[in-house]
């Protein structure tokens, strides 16, 4: 009878102890991220990508993290998708880029690469190894312009006395935002061709290449679109001309400018010989147009050269008077115009030292300043000259010249490029 009792006596406890055995919740799921599109991603142009995942075991509207280091992936956002927009590092890619975008929650993550292919079109190639040029300070040719102006020569060949057949010359004219006249060193930065004078531009108007032919004929191309970079002892870029043909080119060497010092010029000289060509109306601003070549030895065409580009005033039936540099086209009459170089020529109103023909270190335009005309009556004209060149050395002195009309072009003269830095000016023909 005990024993029954003790059983059920203990029958309570054993229900309480079995009661207090309670169930463990499952343990919390790990939160799982997977890639659902490529792996890789490739681009032929410029576009938007989109990267699908799948994140689970999260709280709902949870997203992961996606970043990458490529500049030229932008517009990164995560949502329920990924998205992205692909920005070419330049216009026309020479060569295949690639980067990742990486993708994380908590220890989860995956990389997507994405790739970029050269669409660069297929171009011509230039090495050049030499370099000349010249630095202008801000407002130098026009007051609006803040930017600091290199127009700089790039060549395949040391000497610029006169194009050689087979080699290459590239002129720049570049404007970045600083600049030292006295040690002129082209600023580091990509430069974009365009029609604007702004800091990071190279004007469409003032560059061109030259190339020579086996002949020696001259092939020159003018850009219309490119940009070029410049770096520590390299300029490399490329342009696409008028007519969509693509040139790329690299310059390897000191991007310094040479200085080049100028003294003042002074003369009072005689039996000269002089050459007049009427174009008539060549500007269409209503006056004759006269270019004026005068000679200190016709014969071998050496020594004391002066090129006059002017134009008359409307009432006038000759060249003599008093002419005065031409500032803008708005005022034209009783001007001349300030010298610039263009396809190897001078062009404009120069001061120049040749040698047979062809122009020595010795050259300088006419910037500001007066040059007076005076037809002596005995076939004879007198020139004197109260000038300055653009870097406001003196051009001063008087020329008596045995006088001799030409026909119009009769006495053009491919002068060339001195090897010292060419000089640009308002290119108005």
């Amino acid at each position: 009878m005990k024993k029954y009792l003790f059983l059920l006596l203990s029958l309570p406890l054993l229900l309480a102890a079995c009661n207090s055995d309670t169930t463990k919740e499952p343990e919390a799921k790990k939160p799982v991220l997977t890639l659902t599109s490529d792996a890789v991603m490739t681009f032929n142009d410029e576009g938007k990508g989109e990267i699908t995942y799948t994140l689970e075991n999260v709280p709902e509207g949870t997203r992961p993290l996606a970043a990458c280091d490529a500049d030229w992936i932008t517009n990164l956002k995560v949502a329920e998708s990924i998205t992205f927009t692909v920005v070419y590092p330049e216009p026309y890619l020479k060569k295949d880029e690639q980067t990742t975008i990486k993708v994380a929650y908590q220890s989860e993550s995956f990389e997507v690469t994405v790739k970029c292919i050269a669409n660069a079109p297929e171009s011509t190639h230039y090495e050049l190894s030499y370099i000349d040029g010249t630095y202008y300070e801000p407002g130098y040719w026009d007051a609006g312009i803040s930017a600091h102006n290199y127009y700089v020569m790039l060549s395949s060949v040391e000497d610029l006395s006169v194009y050689k057949a087979n080699e290459v010359y590239l002129t720049l004219d570049l404007y970045a935002a600083t600049g030292n006249a006295d040690a002129p060193v082209i600023p580091n930065g990509t430069y974009t061709f365009n029609e604007f004078y702004k800091t990071g531009s190279a004007s469409c108007y003032y560059s061109e290449l030259t190339v020579v032919d086996a002949n020696g004929t001259k092939n020159t191309y003018l850009p219309a679109e490119g940009s070029f970079e410049v770096s520590d002892n390299k300029i490399e870029g490329y342009f696409i001309d008028e007519i969509g043909n693509v040139h790329s080119f690299v310059y390897h060497g000191t991007t310094a400018l040479p200085v080049v010092e100028v003294e003042d010029i002074e003369f009072n000289e005689t039996g000269y010989t002089c050459y007049l060509e009427n174009d008539a109306d060549y500007y269409g601003v209503g006056a004759d147009n006269y270019i004026i070549t005068i000679l200190e030895d016709d014969a071998t065409t050496s020594g004391n050269y002066l090129l006059l580009d002017i134009i008359v005033d409307p009432e006038a039936t000759n060249c003599n008077g008093e002419f005065t540099a031409m500032v803008n086209s708005n005022d034209p009459y009783s001007k001349y115009i300030p010298g610039y170089i263009q396809n190897g020529y001078l062009m404009g109103s120069w001061y120049a030292v040749l040698d047979n023909g062809n122009v020595t270190d010795i050259y300088t335009p006419l910037y500001s300043g007066a040059i007076t005309i005076t037809d002596n009556g005995d076939e004879t004209m007198t020139f004197t000259f109260d000038c300055v060149d653009n870097n406001n050395h003196k051009i001063v002195g008087s020329i008596k010249a045995y006088a001799y009309e030409v026909e119009p072009s009769a006495m053009a003269l491919n002068l060339g490029k001195s090897k010292v830095a060419p000089v640009k000016g308002f290119a108005i023909r």
